[in-house]
C-alpha cells in the first residue's frame, strides 16, 4: 500500500484553516456558553455555531481522508486505486495495460495538469480527474511531479504516491515493465 498525502506547504496551508475555524470554533463556543442567560443567546449566535461545527468537520474529515484514504496498491499482479473525489475507483491486470511510463512534469511540461475538471489540488497534490498540457484528459492521484502514466483503451491515470521509487519498482516486478 503506498499512501498518497497532502504535504509541504499545501498541506500546512489545509492545517492552518483547520486550526482557524477552530479557533473560531472555540471564541464562539466560549463567548456563547459566559453568557448568563439562555434566553439571551440568540439564535443568530447558535446557527452560527452550528454552521461553524458543520464546516470544521467537514474540513477535518476531508483532511482525514485525503491523507489516509487515498492510497495505491500493487496486489495479485494488479494494480488498484481509489480517487476520493473523482469518485473513481480502478483495478487493473497487466493485460488491460496499454502503456506504463514514468514522468517528471517539472522536467516534461507536456504532462503537467492545467485545469482541474473534478478532484482536488492543495500544492503539490492532486486527486481527480484534470486535464493534461498536451490536451489530454487523465485522473490523477499524485502528491508531487513524478507520476506513472499507466493508459488504458479507455482511460489515463497518473500515479504519484509519497514513496514513488518503491512503487515504481514493485509495479515493474508485478504488474508490467514499463518503458523508459
Amino acid at each position: 500500500m503506498y499512501k498518497v498525502s497532502i504535504e509541504g506547504i499545501g498541506g500546512s496551508l489545509f492545517l492552518i484553516v483547520i486550526i482557524g475555524v477552530g479557533a473560531l470554533l472555540l471564541i464562539k463556543a466560549i463567548k456563547a456558553i459566559k453568557q448568563e442567560k439562555a434566553d439571551r443567546r440568540s439564535k443568530k449566535d447558535l446557527l452560527d455555531l452550528g454552521i461553524m461545527v458543520a464546516v470544521a468537520s467537514i474540513i477535518g474529515g476531508l483532511f482525514i481522508a485525503m491523507n489516509y484514504l487515498n492510497v495505491v496498491r500493487v496486489e495479485d499482479g494488479s494494480l488498484k486505486a481509489m480517487f476520493l473525489t473523482g469518485f473513481k475507483k480502478i483495478e487493473l491486470t497487466g493485460d488491460e495495460i496499454i502503456e506504463a511510463y514514468a514522468v517528471d512534469w517539472s522536467i516534461d511540461s507536456d504532462h503537467a495538469p492545467v485545469r482541474r475538471t473534478m478532484g482536488t489540488s492543495i500544492g503539490t497534490y492532486k486527486e481527480g480527474r484534470f486535464t493534461l498540457k498536451n490536451g489530454n484528459k487523465a485522473y490523477l492521484l499524485v502528491s508531487g511531479s513524478k507520476a506513472l502514466v499507466v493508459r488504458t483503451s479507455d482511460d489515463i491515470f497518473m500515479l504519484g504516491p509519497d514513496e514513488f521509487d518503491e512503487f515504481v519498482s514493485d509495479f515493474e516486478t508485478n504488474v508490467i515493465k514499463i518503458e523508459d
